[in-house]
């Protein structure tokens, strides 16, 4: 019972992350699309990807 209880969260987990990843890096495009739209937000960006 245990066992599969945690197996189930692993995947759950899992789907988490990839979530997560997607979204970063949909968001970082996102982002490089609006540098390289406007030269004023480079800075932006840039303490962006800092902070992540």
């Amino acid at each position: 019972m245990d066992l599969q209880r945690a197996s189930s969260s692993s995947i759950a987990l899992r789907i988490h992350w990839q979530v997560l990843v997607n979204k970063s890096l949909t968001f970082y495009r996102w982002v490089r699309q609006c540098t390289v739209k406007s030269p004023m937000s480079h800075e932006v960006t840039s303490g962006k990807r800092i902070h992540l």
